[in-house]
C-alpha cells in the first residue's frame, strides 16, 4: 500500500503480513531520505523527529522506538520497536517531507488472539490503516514534536545552534 507525494514520491508499506518488531516503510521510487524531514507518531505522541541529519526521539520513546537511520540513503524510513509489548498497540503515523511535498501513511499495530490472525501464531501484527486524523489530533502531533525538540535542547550540553533548523511547525486551524 502506498501514500503519494504529488505523484512523485510515495511511502510504501508492504502488502504482506508483518509481525516483527519493525514497522517497515520505504519511499517509492527508491530515493534517499537523508535530507528529508521524517516524523513518526504513535497516536498523537511524537516517537521520533528527523531533520537536517539529526534524530530526536520523543522522551517517552527513547530506547524503545527509533527511526532506522542507517537505511535512509536507500529510502527506508522504518520504525524499529524494542522489546515489543502490549503498550505498542495503536496507530502510527509516518510523515515524510521533502521541500514543499509531504506524504504520510498510517499503520495500525494490532493485538489479536491467535485464532483471529489467519495462519499466524503471533499476537501482534501491523496493517495499513484507513484512519483519518483530525485537525485537533494534528495540532497535538505538532505540539508533541515541538516538545521533543525543546526537551532535547534542555538536556543538551551542545550549543543551541547545533539544533538550528530542527523546528516543528504547527498547522493552521481552518
Amino acid at each position: 500500500m502506498m501514500a503519494q507525494i504529488n505523484n512523485e514520491i510515495k511511502i510504501a508499506f508492504p502488502e504482506e503480513f508483518q509481525s516483527d518488531s519493525t514497522i517497515q516503510c520505504h519511499l517509492s521510487p527508491e530515493i534517499s531520505a537523508v535530507d528529508m524531514e521524517i516524523r513518526w507518531f504513535k497516536e498523537t505522541d511524537c516517537v521520533c523527529f528527523y531533520k537536517n541529519r539529526r534524530l530526536i526521539e520523543g522522551e517517552s520513546y527513547e530506547g524503545i522506538m527509533s527511526l532506522c537511520i542507517e537505511n535512509l540513503e536507500r529510502g527506508i524510513v522504518s520504525l524499529q520497536l524494542q522489546d515489543v509489548r502490549e503498550s505498542h498497540v495503536g496507530d502510527y503515523l509516518c510523515q515524510v517531507t521533502s521541500e514543499d511535498r509531504t506524504a504520510e501513511i498510517t499503520i495500525r499495530k494490532s493485538s489479536k488472539s491467535n485464532d483471529e490472525v489467519p495462519q499466524q501464531t503471533t499476537k501482534q501484527w501491523f496493517i495499513k490503516s484507513a484512519r483519518t486524523w483530525t485537525n485537533e489530533e494534528r495540532i497535538k502531533m505538532a505540539n508533541s514534536a515541538l516538545l521533543a525538540v525543546f526537551n532535547k535542547l534542555e538536556k543538551s550540553d551542545a550549543p543551541k545552534e547545533d539544533l538550528q533548523g530542527v523546528i516543528a511547525t504547527v498547522p493552521r486551524q481552518t
